[in-house]
C-alpha cells in the first residue's frame, strides 16, 4: 500500500512537471495520449493476473521514471548527447507525414529509409510518422509512446519470468528490476527503437510459451505482430 501510493505520488509529481515545463500544446497533447496509452496497458495486463495491484504499481513506477527522464531530455534538449537517432527519426517522421498529404515528393533518400529491403531501421519511421499524422508533430508525445512501450515490458517480464520459473517471487524480482534499471530508463526514455525490440522480443518469447501450453490464436496473432515489428526495427534480430 504505501509503495503504491509512493508511485501514485511521483506520477503525479510527474504530470504536473510536464505541465509546467513543456511549452502548450505538445505538453498536454502528449499527457492525454500517455493517460489512454497507459489506461489500455494497465486494464489488459490486469485482465490475466491476480497480482493487480503489483503490475498496475511496477508499470506506473517504470511509467513514471520513464517520463521523467524524458521530460529532462526534452527541457534541456540533450537528445543528441543520450540517442542522437531520435532526431532522425523525428525528422523522417515530420516528412513522412508531408508525402502523405502531399506536401512534399519522396526523395531518394527518404525512399531508401522506407524500404523493407534497404535493411534500415524503417519501421521506427513510420510509427512516429503515424504518431505525427494522428496528433501533429510533436517528439514529446512520439518519445512519451517509447516510454510506455518501455514500462509495459516490466508487467511482460513478469508474466515470462513466471512462465519459464513457475516462481511468484523471481517474477516479481524481474519486473521490478527492468522498470527501476538506469540503461533501460535511458533507452526507452526517449525516441528510440532499442525500447520498442526489448518489449517486442518480451512478448514474442511470452506467446511463445503460451503456445506451448496451449494454442490460442490470440497468442498467435500476437506473436506474428511482434515478430513483424521486430524485422521492420531490427531485421537481423527477427533472423536469429
Amino acid at each position: 500500500m504505501i509503495a503504491s501510493r509512493f508511485v501514485l505520488l511521483v506520477c503525479v509529481l510527474v504530470v504536473a512537471f510536464a505541465l509546467a515545463a513543456i511549452p502548450f500544446p505538445d505538453g498536454p497533447i502528449a499527457l492525454v495520449f500517455v493517460f489512454v496509452l497507459a489506461a489500455a496497458a494497465i486494464a489488459l495486463f490486469r485482465k490475466f493476473t491476480a497480482e493487480k495491484d503489483f503490475i498496475t504499481t511496477v508499470f506506473l513506477l517504470a511509467l513514471g521514471l520513464r517520463m521523467a527522464f524524458g521530460i529532462f531530455l526534452h527541457v534541456f534538449e540533450l537528445r543528441e548527447f543520450f540517442g542522437g537517432d531520435a532526431i532522425a527519426y523525428d525528422s523522417s517522421g515530420a516528412t513522412l507525414v508531408d508525402i502523405w498529404l502531399g506536401h512534399e515528393t519522396m526523395s531518394g533518400a527518404l525512399i531508401y529509409l522506407g524500404d523493407p529491403a534497404s535493411g534500415a531501421g524503417w519501421g521506427m519511421n513510420y510509427l512516429t510518422g503515424f504518431i505525427y499524422l494522428a496528433l501533429g508533430r510533436n517528439i514529446f508525445a512520439a518519445q512519451s509512446f517509447c516510454a510506455v512501450i518501455g514500462a509495459a515490458t516490466a508487467p511482460m517480464v513478469f508474466f515470462c519470468a513466471n512462465k519459464i520459473f513457475n516462481n511468484l517471487k523471481v517474477a516479481k524480482i524481474s519486473a521490478v528490476s527492468i522498470a527501476v534499471f538506469p540503461s533501460f530508463i535511458i533507452w526507452s526514455g526517449q525516441l528510440l527503437k532499442d525500447g520498442v525490440i526489448i518489449f517486442l522480443l518480451v512478448v514474442a518469447m511470452t506467446m511463445v510459451l503460451q503456445l506451448q501450453k496451449k494454442f490460442s490464436y490470440p497468442a498467435l496473432l500476437f506473436l506474428i505482430a511482434s515478430l513483424f515489428g521486430i524485422l521492420s526495427l531490427r531485421f537481423y534480430i527477427f533472423y536469429m
